[in-house]
């Protein structure tokens, strides 16, 4: 999950076209994030200027919401035991 300033960043650089490997370096997130945070502003039917008045909890929650995220409290595989040869 990324942050508000995160989301709203991204959705800025793309609407001036900044490509996806500047967007990448600038804030260490993937081309997978960036195409899902533009998915989801294009779903949400908001402006930007809407997005930057909201509460930034708003903002994270509209982007990923409850339902998507993942169970941080879930323990994760052994991956050494998994991988180990």
């Amino acid at each position: 999950m990324q942050k508000s300033h995160t989301i709203i960043e991204v959705i800025r650089f793309r609407t001036k076209n900044f490509t996806y490997n500047q967007i990448r370096s600038r804030f260490h997130v993937g081309n997978s994030t960036i195409t899902l945070i533009m998915k989801r502003f294009g779903e949400s039917g908001k402006t930007l200027d809407e997005l930057v008045s909201m509460d930034p909890a708003e903002v994270e929650q509209l982007f990923y919401p409850p339902e998507n995220r993942v169970d941080e409290t879930r323990p994760m595989p052994d991956f050494e035991k998994i991988h180990h040869d």
